[in-house]
């Protein structure tokens, strides 16, 4: 979308950065002010085989280069024309910020 012209931003809508972990219910948990650069490094002082298998070195190579640290969507300031969501869950969050608190007014 940004090769097109859009102004594309991507946040987390939870209270921490949930990544995946070593097991389906082990988790590794961040501040949304914990900088990428931080988590890569804890990430690869872990486990780095797993973290590159899995792709997660991979995404916060990439989202480090784009922005500091991760942004949570409901303290963003600014409006969307479009905000597309992946999960149920997101989407609920997303409506809850913009519909019911009155964000998007």
């Amino acid at each position: 979308m940004r090769k097109k012209g859009f102004n594309v931003r991507s946040f987390g809508s939870g209270s921490q950065v949930k990544l995946p972990g070593p097991s389906p219910t082990a988790h590794n948990i961040y501040s949304f002010s914990t900088p990428y650069e931080e988590i890569y490094k804890d990430l690869v002082a872990k486990d780095k085989n797993l973290y590159t298998q899995n792709g997660l070195l991979n995404m916060l190579d990439r989202n480090r280069r784009v922005k500091p640290h991760p942004e949570r969507f409901q303290e963003y300031k600014g409006l969307s024309d479009v905000i597309i969501c992946c999960e149920e869950r997101v989407y609920d969050q997303v409506y809850e910020c913009y519909v019911l608190e009155g964000k998007g007014r």
